[in-house]
């Protein structure tokens, strides 16, 4: 069993899976994760998916030029709120893409 089969399985919803969105953004924001070094990218989109594209969590990507330098970002948001892949400059962010 290959990581294609995981990703065909999940597609095919094989997997009958309740998470639970606050433990599995403690996972993803967690010491242990940090070792992969996933990018913010890569986090919010498998929040996003492993929460069924739930609508009360909102992926946003973000542009901005910080200090003479291009930086992207994602983060995902709930009421408002980052509850994934927070970072102090969020503000400077230019939003270009909301998935609800």
């Amino acid at each position: 069993m290959g990581i294609k089969f995981c990703i065909d399985s999940l597609k095919k919803g094989f997997f009958n899976l309740s998470i639970d969105p606050r433990q599995l953004s403690e996972s993803l924001n967690s010491k242990f994760i940090s070792f992969f070094k996933p990018s913010c990218l890569v986090k919010s989109l498998t929040f996003k998916k492993l929460t069924r594209n739930s609508n009360e969590f909102i992926l946003i990507i973000g542009v901005a030029k910080l200090n003479g330098v291009f930086e992207s970002h994602a983060w995902i948001e709930k009421d408002n709120k980052i509850i994934l892949n927070s970072d102090p400059n969020v503000d400077a962010f230019k939003k270009i893409f909301v998935y609800e």
